[in-house]
């Protein structure tokens, strides 16, 4: 999987219904399926010279191309952990860089007035979404591909896995790690809304105006 740095999209994940173990800790093994940034997989009684042995069975065959394995410390500390395990393959890698004109971080809070006067505040888990645009975008053999792609992605009924970061965290590419751009942000995700498409100035040799990239979490 070539890093540019460009946002990806995979299919969702093949190991959703996969049955997974470990030598330690296998009571907390499903934890590394769920889609859940909030969940993981910890080992129990480990130290640096064990060998943790994870084993993923699908139960019948499945076409991936790639694997991730996100939010882990397997180089070091006694306690493992791993916090996403994927099995995929790679519907495409934007080449450009559209804006990312926002990102949706909720956890769908919501509060109750009590007859105190104070408030009980309920909070779900945290949920991610994005907003890209393709603004004044070049239109070549190059770039047309990214375009390709989104519309690939809102043609699609199935939902797909977004990956903003592309695999990249390191701070010379990013000042900050906001939540949405971290390492193990790859969000399960279907297009909400219509896209808005247009030539610049409707001159139709132009670069391309499209808007409405916008992605909800989905269920896993």
């Amino acid at each position: 999987m070539a890093i540019t740095g460009g946002i990806k999209f995979f299919k969702k994940n093949q190991m959703s219904d996969a049955s997974p173990s470990a030598t330690s800790g296998d009571a907390s093994a499903k934890f590394m399926l769920d889609l859940d940034v909030d969940t993981y997989w910890t080992s129990v009684g480990s130290s640096d010279s064990t060998t943790e042995t994870i084993t993923i069975n699908f139960g019948s065959n499945k076409t991936i191309d790639r694997i991730l394995l996100l939010d882990h410390n397997f180089k070091n500390f006694t306690v493992k952990y791993l916090g996403q395990a994927i099995g995929t393959s790679e519907l495409g890698t934007f080449v450009g860089y559209p804006q990312v004109g926002k990102i949706d971080l909720s956890r769908n809070t919501r509060s109750k007035r009590t007859l105190s006067g104070r408030y009980s505040v309920q909070k779900s888990q945290q949920t991610l979404g994005y907003s890209i645009r393709f603004r004044n975008y070049p239109s070549s053999a190059v770039y047309n591909v990214d375009i390709d792609l989104a519309i690939t992605l809102f043609e699609s009924e199935d939902p797909f896995l977004i990956y903003p970061c592309g695999g990249r965290y390191e701070s010379q590419h990013f000042s900050y790690q906001l939540p949405g751009f971290r390492l193990r942000d790859c969000i399960l995700s279907q297009v909400k809304k219509g896209y808005r498409l247009k030539y610049v100035k409707n001159i139709y040799t132009n670069p391309l105006d499209v808007g409405g990239l916008d992605t909800l979490p989905h269920i896993s």
